[in-house]
């Protein structure tokens, strides 16, 4: 012991302390630069925290990619990697990074080994999933770049976007469209997201088709079936209408009917082949039963603004037809009455505009005939509310619509 610490123990007790803070004070900062600044200026973080893996691997990616054709950058970018592997083993980070410096290198043998390491180490680093989704493509591998896309996304919800967008414009190949549809079979984690998302942007009718009759949801399950009415909505916008009513006819099964739920007794599930009925406080349609009216529900319009209440998509072939249907508490006035419709979808072409057929009470019949002619594959009939300043409310209600091709 020194003459100071045996004379004043107290001074050297204070000192030791003092110098113990000071050290817990550097590291505090230290680890607090290193967590603020690896990724933000991993320099600086190297600086207070030389021993910073993360740090280490930020910087030599930086160096690896920004400076492809500069063999000493790779080096050192290759020598930090390699520190930070040496300094956490199991940093799957660490491995990628000794990969992008070996890619920079054109080692690509090099690459492969540390990729396929931490590959190993962990399933939930973004930028190693990415590189063999890159290797599978270039070498063919269809199976194998779809089992990567499925951990990147079920790793990492932020990368679904920009994942899926490459995977629904790569779907339009045969060859990926079929590899595709079995892995959303085995429902993955992502598949809600994506799935909506290729049904509003797929461009490939074929595609579209294969995939939903892969995936087979049951139109009868209220969560399901949202599903089939997306691949529905996306295949009647891209004007592959046969693959709609063939994908339609496999969900609900039983015979074509030329109006769907023509007596509004169904559930309405699948648009737009079933109907589409508006609920809004100035134009709705209201499902209803009627006293007095034997065969079951009807609908009701309500409202005061002319706007569409209810619309189904038809598959009319050209020809000639006739429009029925029962209607009950309609004015005389004929403009106020509401109006059954049928128009092109193409080119929005108005085929036929009926008013409800004037009556109390008791219902009457109202009928027309319209021609659908040959360059108007799909049509929507629609029953439209038209204005009224009227505040007593009639309550017009339509049943029992029928479209009848009239041979001849």
């Amino acid at each position: 012991m020194t003459s100071t610490s045996r004379h004043f123990p107290g001074i050297a007790y204070k000192g030791a302390l003092g110098l113990l803070l000071v050290l817990l004070l550097w590291l505090s900062m230290a680890v607090s630069f290193d967590g603020v600044f690896s990724r933000r200026d991993p320099t600086v973080a190297l600086q207070w925290a030389p021993w910073s893996s993360a740090a280490k691997v930020v910087l030599s990616t930086s160096l690896a990619t920004n400076n492809p054709t500069d063999a000493a950058a790779i080096a050192e970018a290759r020598t930090l990697a390699q520190q930070a592997l040496n300094r956490s083993p199991v940093q799957a980070s660490a491995a990628r990074a000794i990969g992008v410096s070996a890619l920079s290198a054109r080692n690509n043998e090099a690459a492969r080994r540390a990729f396929t390491y931490a590959a190993r180490l962990s399933r939930r680093d973004l930028p190693t999933e990415l590189y063999w989704i890159e290797a599978n493509v270039t070498r063919g591998d269809i199976r194998g770049a779809l089992h990567h896309y499925d951990i990147a996304m079920n790793v990492s919800v932020k990368s679904r976007a920009m994942l899926g967008n490459i995977l629904i414009a790569a779907s339009a190949e045969t060859d990926v469209a079929n590899e595709l549809a079995k892995l959303l079979k085995t429902q993955p984690r992502w598949l809600p997201e994506f799935y909506q998302r290729l049904m509003g942007q797929g461009e490939n009718p074929a595609t579209l088709f294969h995939i939903a009759n892969v995936m087979a949801f049951d139109a009868r399950d209220p969560g399901q079936a949202p599903f089939v009415s997306m691949a529905l909505n996306r295949l009647v916008a891209l004007g592959a209408y046969e693959n709609a009513r063939a994908l339609y006819s496999r969900s609900v099964g039983g015979p074509n009917e030329t109006v769907r739920n023509a007596g509004f007794e169904r559930a309405n599930r699948l648009q737009p082949f079933d109907w589409t009925i508006a609920s809004e406080p100035t134009y709705s349609g209201i499902i209803e039963t009627r006293t007095g009216w034997p065969h079951g529900n009807v609908l009701t319009v309500t409202g005061t603004e002319a706007n569409d209440v209810a619309r189904q998509l038809l598959l009319l072939v050209p020809g000639q037809y006739r429009l029925a249907a029962d209607t009950a508490n309609v004015r005389q006035e004929r403009e106020t009455r509401p109006l059954l419709t049928i128009m092109c979808v193409s080119n929005n072409r108005a085929l036929a505009s009926m008013p409800f057929a004037a009556a109390g009470a008791k219902p009457a019949v109202m009928q027309g005939t319209f021609t659908v002619p040959a360059n108007c594959p799909a049509q929507w009939i629609t029953i439209r509310n038209t204005p009224s300043f009227d505040p007593v409310d009639s309550d017009p209600w339509i049943d029992r619509i029928v479209v009848q091709r009239i041979e001849r």
